[in-house]
């Protein structure tokens, strides 16, 4: 059975169907006449209450002979079709009708009564009419979300859920772009990540270490911990790829990555066939006699070491690497200070390529590329400060920025003093000399562990910590950008 939509102000009549003032498919709650007429919602064809009957043809118009039969099905009061439109409300809309739709679908429902339609057909326009809404389609759409993504129905009937796709619907989005958002929400939500992380850890677990896990075991268990405070999927997907690389099984079955890293670590370049050749196969000898990763490691690492390429490194930066660091010093300038900065590198393990590039960044920074050992300002500013240690009158001007990285503060003279065996908090012009300044800047740098940020390339966690801030940011990051290139770091 259906009915025509034609829309049509002519008289009922029991043999000429016209639903001319039939609610349209249900679109939202009732809203004003007047805006009805404009949005087709649940009150279209109702104006200010009247009470023009609807008409509708459910199929052929009953006959004279089934009248009696049919007026003994019709309703017997407005309560009956009340009660039928409540009904289709919950049933297809999943809430109670509001004031404006239960009288409007009654006004109808009372309308295909007079034309002699019984309590069963009325009850099947009704749910064709509220089924074939926006409303009711919103429904179905977050239903069969749930229920993909889930793998459950929804409990409650009705939820905050519902009533958001019912409003994105509203806003002109269509059916399809409101399951896809709705997807893309429960699969972000607690209950998908607790139903799919056993899954996730068992995978990474598969492609990283060629074998199947126990689901009971303890990485299952830190997965599970990871969803319930807060970390996705991709997260959770991320952190055991790299957990399970870091594994003493994954780098005994993959020795090829232990040697490539040892390769960048020690000598600043990707490894050679050669050398990827050499010590795999001594990788490999030293696992079939038993030995641990850490043995490996170090054995490989000496091998390496023991090359004329490492010493050669391990004597510190040249006079062109310098100066390709930085432009605006002089090979003069650049072949005084090379001495003393070398040795200074050595003595504070600033020796691989990414400790030397944040180091030298940072120094071409503070002192304008070796220019300056003494901070131009006076000092006076520093006058008073407690936390540099300037508690004497004076402090401020005595102790102000000295060698390449402008060593500052009463506090940081005597404990750079302390661990060097120099007396500089009495004689703190000393900090400016060559042959103290670079040994004060690489005291400073380990003093604050810089070398293991600089082994982890986290380069703003070094200028916040010798700054404080970012001040200079663009140019410290432009000098580590060229002695990374130059380095090879």
């Amino acid at each position: 059975m259906s009915i025509s939509n034609d829309v049509s102000r002519s008289s009922v009549s029991r043999t000429s169907f016209n639903p001319a003032v039939t609610p349209a498919r249900a679109e939202s709650a009732s809203p004003p006449a007047a805006a009805a007429r404009q949005t087709r919602t649940f009150t279209d064809g109702f104006e200010g209450g009247t009470s023009r009957a609807p008409v509708a043809r459910l199929g052929a118009t009953p006959e004279a002979g089934a009248t009696a039969q049919v007026r003994s099905l019709s309703l017997q009061s407005g309560s009956s079709v009340t009660q039928l439109v409540s009904e289709a409300y919950r049933t297809h809309l999943r809430r109670e009708a509001d004031e404006g739709g239960l009288r409007n679908w009654s006004q109808a429902a009372q309308g295909l009564e007079a034309q002699g339609f019984n309590p069963e057909q009325i009850r099947g326009w009704l749910g064709e009419q509220l089924g074939g809404s926006r409303e009711a389609q919103a429904l179905r759409v977050t239903d069969e979300a749930f229920r993909e993504v889930l793998g459950r129905d929804v409990s409650g009937g009705r939820g905050y859920w519902h009533d958001t796709a019912v409003k994105m619907m509203e806003s002109g989005q269509s059916p399809e772009q409101v399951g896809q958002t709705l997807r893309g929400e429960f699969m972000r939500s607690p209950e998908y990540k607790l139903n799919h992380v056993d899954g996730v850890v068992s995978d990474t677990f598969r492609e990283v270490l060629g074998r199947d896990s126990d689901v009971n075991d303890h990485w299952h268990g830190v997965g599970r911990q990871m969803v319930n405070e807060g970390k996705s999927l991709d997260e959770v997907r991320d952190f055991m790829r790299a957990t399970f690389k870091a594994s003493d099984e994954y780098q005994l079955n993959h020795p090829e990555e232990m040697v490539t890293a040892l390769y960048q670590e020690l000598l600043g370049r990707p490894v050679d066939s050669g050398g990827l050749e050499t010590h795999v196969a001594m990788a490999n000898g030293l696992r079939e006699q038993g030995k641990g990763v850490n043995e490996i490691r170090s054995a490989i690492a000496e091998s390496i070491k023991s090359s004329q390429e490492y010493k050669d490194r391990m004597g510190g930066v040249n006079v062109a690497q310098l100066r390709a660091i930085m432009p605006g010093l002089s090979e003069a300038r650049a072949n005084e200070v090379l001495p003393h900065l070398n040795a200074a590198m050595k003595e504070a393990g600033i020796t691989t390529p990414r400790r030397q590039a944040a180091f030298l960044a940072q120094l071409a920074h503070e002192s304008g590329q070796f220019v300056f050992m003494e901070e131009i300002a006076s000092g006076a500013a520093y006058e008073g400060r407690l936390d540099l240690g300037n508690t004497q009158p004076g402090d401020g001007v005595r102790f102000k920025g000295r060698g390449p990285i402008q060593l500052t503060g009463r506090n940081n003279y005597r404990a750079a003093g302390q661990a060097l065996g120099i007396d500089l908090e009495n004689n703190p012009r000393r900090a400016a000399d060559l042959d103290v300044g670079f040994r004060t800047a690489a005291w400073f740098w380990n003093s604050r562990d810089l070398n293991s940020f600089a082994d982890a390339g986290n380069f703003d966690a070094i200028t916040l910590r010798i700054n404080g801030g970012f001040n200079g940011k663009a140019d410290r990051d432009a000098y580590y950008a060229r002695a990374r290139q130059v380095l090879g770091g």
